[in-house]
């Protein structure tokens, strides 16, 4: 989707944000949703929000995304608030339409949302140390554990099968047997490698089948940059980028975390 700053101030309007918009930038490096930092003003004061065009091609249940990210946003700004943290800071806020929605549908640019804007905190696209690495691990266990009494089975699966190994695997094999680019003869010993360990494949999700491993409401997208850091004091502030939030494996979050800690190559 292309950033287009002038469509994104028109659409910020439609959400209940007191004043006027005075600032709209392209921010952060996702690769699926368009993100702008909008900056109202109302009475002298500028306040500024977080708004988001939806991928409805990645996410084709945008209703059902958001019914997930209220529950589970609402749910952690109570466990916050009792332990005294300030809500706006701590977690993701999602401000709704002037009509109470939580999704503001254009038809021509599809759906788009608002939340809270976190200042004094930026993420990281690369791991500079051991020790960020170390907090941003802190900051997903104790995402879990905010959500550990949040039953997973009254979310929807944004991205049915995401975490799926079992069915990731038959898709490789299928991706190798069509070697669309010409590719595969490059990725020989990779491929032997998968090939070699299929048997490990199906492991996880025949645990959670059989009961053995209990379902949870997971992240799935434990990636350094999903999470944000205090400018001053280098502390994690919270965990962003819910979209994945869903039923899962508390296995998923961490093999994931491992997967994006351990890579040397760019995300894409």
């Amino acid at each position: 989707m292309q950033k287009n700053t002038s469509l994104a101030s028109q659409i910020a309007s439609a959400f209940a944000v007191e004043g006027s918009v005075v600032g709209c930038t392209p921010v952060g490096s996702g690769h699926i949703n368009v993100t702008y930092k909008v900056v109202f003003e109302s009475g002298g004061v500028r306040t500024p929000y977080i708004l988001q065009q939806i991928h409805t091609g990645a996410f084709k249940n945008p209703i059902g995304l958001m019914k997930n990210v209220r529950l589970v946003t609402e749910h952690i700004r109570r466990k916050n608030t009792a332990m005294g943290r300030d809500p706006q800071r701590s977690g993701l806020v999602v401000i709704p339409t002037r009509t109470g929605e939580d999704l503001y549908f254009d038809h021509a640019s599809g759906c788009w949302r608002m939340y809270n804007y976190i200042t004094g905190a930026s993420s990281f696209d690369e791991i500079d140390s051991a020790e960020r690495f170390r907090r941003a691990g802190g900051a997903f266990g104790e995402f879990a554990m905010l959500l550990s009494d949040l039953p997973g089975e009254i979310l929807s699966e944004t991205i049915p099968d995401f975490h799926n190994t079992a069915k990731r695997y038959e898709a490789f094999l299928s991706a190798v047997e069509e070697d669309r680019f010409s590719r595969a003869a490059s990725a020989l010993s990779e491929i032997e490698f998968l090939k070699n360990r299929c048997s490990e494949m199906p492991i996880l999700v025949n645990l959670a089948g059989s009961g053995e491993l209990p379902v949870r409401v997971t992240h799935n997208d434990t990636k350094l940059n999903n999470v944000l850091f205090d400018d001053v004091t280098g502390e994690t502030v919270c965990v962003v980028d819910l979209d994945t939030v869903m039923p899962g494996l508390s296995l998923y979050d961490f093999g994931d975390s491992i997967r994006y800690g351990a890579n040397t190559a760019a995300e894409d």
